[in-house]
């Protein structure tokens, strides 16, 4: 009988502050990989830019919206700027969506990304977008 490890990337429905989110949990490896990305070395300590880390994250988890308005639009474009705005603008918001998306993700998917960690490769930075098609 063989192993088989397959991850949920299914997307799924999350209600915060009276909006919608649809939301897909990273996997442990694509946080590694923004942070990664946004850490820069000074002098040999690691800097990682959290707010782009927090940004990256919260792009990256959000798939979708409903019931979300933003500066009296009722029905804003789910895209980068606005998902910006929203990290920028209501962070305590934008952390509650990335935290309750990624409490969905059960332990034995956590431990499965932990063995993946492992095996992730150094050298050449590459965007996290960029980063799955590698």
């Amino acid at each position: 009988m063989a192993l088989k490890l397959n991850r949920n990337n299914d997307s799924f429905w999350i209600d915060v502050e009276g909006g919608q989110f649809l939301v897909r949990p990273l996997s442990l490896s694509e946080e590694n990989k923004i942070r990664q990305y946004y850490t820069k070395m000074k002098r040999g300590v690691e800097q990682p830019d959290t707010t782009k880390i927090f940004k990256e994250r919260f792009h990256k988890t959000v798939q979708d919206w409903k019931d979300v308005e933003i500066n009296e639009n009722p029905n804003p474009e789910c895209n980068r700027a606005n998902k910006d705005w929203i990290c920028e603008q209501f962070t305590e918001v934008a952390g509650e969506v990335v935290s309750r998306a990624n409490e969905e993700m059960g332990p034995e998917i956590q431990e499965a990304e932990n063995e993946n960690l492992s095996n992730t490769s150094g050298g050449k930075k590459q965007k996290p977008s960029d980063a799955k098609n590698a």
